[in-house]
């Protein structure tokens, strides 16, 4: 554990160590393609381009990778509850684990401002693949609430949520607001009932497609691998969530899922696509 924290720190103090001005840092974040772009800008030794300017550079933005990533997380929400940095605070050891992810990721574009003074590395991670192992807690699903007694309901192949627009906050009276995408946004029922969660799904599922698809277009056939050609449509009742992450579905559709063998497996498979604004973030 000490290991952990002494790694941490000393990450966290980069900045200070070298005598060079810190990376110029930008994310990108594509909910749609799930995937997390980071870009860093660093200037070559004394600002110019030596012969061996550009190796070098590369290689000290290459070192300045895990704390650059670390600092886009922490300001991500994980889920309505935490931030990545409530995260990290709270597992250090999955804070290490993620910094050494780095270690192997080459940049997949490289480019140089038009004076030749600036050189930028843009590294893409895979956000189910590559960022959600380090964030999972768990290793078996917990169980699906249940519904007891018959509901007449046909069967499903997926789940396509129409989020798009603003909604009533759950909880709070004449207040409304969009949802915001998260790695791990939750469902509930129209009385408050925890429907689905990320602890609901086996980590294998989410580290293929994460808890949910999202998506800005009412177009499902770039998601038929995941809902199916027969995919039960609703439309979300509000948002939730301090980060209003989460969404509220109608009682009905939860009877449905969750009452039917087969339509059960949605929820425990992510088989969900939700339509919602917007899908990419930026910053800082």
């Amino acid at each position: 554990m000490r290991r952990v924290f002494l790694f941490a720190g000393i990450l966290l103090s980069l900045p200070a160590l070298t005598q060079e001005a810190p990376p110029a840092i930008h994310w990108r974040l594509d909910w749609e393609a799930q995937t997390l772009q980071l870009s860093l800008a660093l200037s070559p030794p004394q600002g110019r381009l030596t012969p061996d300017a550009p190796h070098r550079t590369l290689q000290h933005i290459q070192t300045l990778l895990p704390l650059s990533l670390r600092q886009t997380l922490s300001t991500l929400r994980i889920s309505s509850r935490i931030t990545g940095e409530d995260f990290f605070r709270s597992n250090p050891d999955r804070l290490l684990s993620l910094l050494a992810l780095p270690e192997t990721k080459h940049p997949d574009l490289i480019t140089y401002s038009q004076d030749l003074s600036r050189i930028t590395a843009r590294y893409t991670f895979s956000i189910p693949r590559e960022i959600l192992p380090h964030l999972l807690l768990h290793h078996d699903p917990d169980p699906l609430p249940e519904r007891i007694g018959w509901v007449p309901a046909d069967t499903f192949s997926g789940l396509v949520i129409d989020a798009k627009g603003t909604f009533p906050v759950y909880g709070k009276e004449g207040e409304t607001a969009a949802l915001t995408p998260s790695l791990f946004p939750r469902l509930y029922s129209t009385t408050g009932e925890l429907v689905l969660s990320e602890r609901m799904i086996h980590p294998q599922v989410l580290t293929r497609w994460g808890v949910v698809a999202f998506t800005t277009s009412y177009r499902e056939e770039p998601h038929l691998e995941r809902i199916g050609a027969h995919p039960l449509r609703i439309r979300a009742e509000a948002v939730f969530g301090q980060g209003r992450t989460d969404l509220v579905i109608p009682e009905e559709a939860v009877r449905m899922l969750l009452a039917h063998p087969e339509n059960r497996r949605i929820l425990t498979e992510g088989r969900i696509l939700v339509i919602c604004e917007s899908v990419v973030q930026e910053g800082p």
